[in-house]
Order: C-alpha cells, then structure tokens, then sequence
C-alpha cells in the first residue's frame, strides 16, 4: 500500500521497523506515505492505485507526509509531464493543510513557505528553509 513507517503521535520519525512494531500496541499509529501514493491521491491517473491512495489518505488514520515528500510531489507535478501552475500548486498545498488526518514534519515550516511562495515570485519548495531537506 505505499506505507513506509509508523510512530507514535508525540514522537519523531523512526526508520526502524522494530521499533515501528512495537508501538503498534501502545499508540495510535501514525503512517508515512511516500512521493508516488501521494501523486496517486492527488492525481488520480490510475484508479486502482488512486483507490489504494485514498483509503489511508481519506480515510481516520493520521498520516505523515515528510518535506521530501513534498518536495518531490510539488517538482514532480510542475514538471515536464503535468505542468501544474503556481496557482495549482498553491491549491494543493492549502487542500493538505486542511485535511485534520494529515499531519506535517513542521506545519507551521509549511504553511510559512507557502504563504512566502504566495505573496512572492518565489517556489514554495525554494521558500523552504534548507536544513529541513537534508
């Protein structure tokens, strides 16, 4: 299904899957979904893998989505292949931070990037402060 970890609501990000699996019974899970489950949310070009996106992204459990993700989901939609204008972009962006099961590395990192991204002629991902792709 695209997901690529778990952890706990009031802790970091863990890689380790013992981890991950240990917190299973103590926590409510949080997953992590990656660049291609998110596009297939967003973008809906193959609807049974837009349908597998949905249910996790649509549905009660708190989802993760990393700078990288978005990142690399915002590059790849104004790309060469799907050429999504800034406005576009920016509507994506605000319908993410909308969404109460979505949840961010840093929200506030997010939103003041896009606003910085909306009131200049600066991409939201140049107005990211760089420490936080690394």
């Amino acid at each position: 299904m695209g997901l690529s970890c778990c952890l706990r609501a009031d802790e970091s990000v863990s890689n380790s899957p013992s981890r991950c699996f240990k917190r299973k019974a103590k926590a409510r899970l949080v997953i992590a979904v990656g660049t291609n489950v998110l596009l297939r949310y967003l973008l809906r070009d193959d609807p049974d893998q837009a349908e597998r996106a949905h249910h996790p992204l649509a549905g009660r459990e708190q989802i993760l989505l990393m700078d990288v993700v978005l990142v690399e989901t915002i590059c790849m939609l104004s790309g060469r292949r799907y050429q999504a204008a800034k406005v576009d972009l920016t509507a994506v962006l605000d319908n993410l931070l909308q969404e109460p099961n979505i949840r961010f590395e840093d929200e506030d990192v997010v939103w003041n990037a896009l606003q910085a991204s909306r009131d200049s002629n600066v991409d939201f991902v140049d107005a990211l402060p760089p420490k936080r792709l690394k």
